[in-house]
């Protein structure tokens, strides 16, 4: 972006702070956080949830999740569901999320406790009729940013 004015001292401020001021508001890119999530009645799911941070306690990301052992669950073994999370923290230490696009056409609703800067536990169901689980939350940051 360049200023074409009649240059005079005054002229060159004002370019100058007009240029300085437009660059401002360019936004910075979101940093993406890994979390690791374990979630299942029993824990058989073990995956990834790709967070961006995009404002005061609120995220959103996309799940990749795997089916790791059958103590609870009928899944096969190795079965993948990747979803994408809309998630979000609140002054009571509770949060809440919901899989807004998941590839196997369900959506799951989440509820829980930030157990700390960086910890979570809650429960889920996923679909209508969906069986309430449980699910843990590991953040390499705090959730309250």
């Amino acid at each position: 972006m360049g200023c074409f004015v009649k240059l005079s001292s005054v002229a060159v401020a004002a370019c100058a702070a007009f240029s300085t001021l437009a660059a401002a508001a360019v936004p910075a890119q979101a940093q993406t956080q890994t979390w690791t999530v374990t979630a299942g009645v029993c824990g058989d799911w073990s995956g990834t949830w790709a967070m961006q941070h995009v404002g005061s306690g609120h995220w959103i990301g996309t799940e990749v999740s795997t089916v790791k052992s059958n103590h609870c669950s009928s899944t096969r073994i190795g079965t993948q569901l990747t979803a994408t999370v809309d998630f979000g923290t609140y002054s009571n230490s509770t949060w809440t999320a919901t899989d807004t696009n998941t590839a196997n056409g369900s959506h799951c609703t989440y509820k829980g406790t930030v157990n700390g800067h960086n910890s979570a536990t809650g429960t889920y169901t996923c679909g209508v009729n969906g069986v309430l689980s449980k699910i843990t939350i590991v953040s390499p940051v705090a959730f309250f940013n």
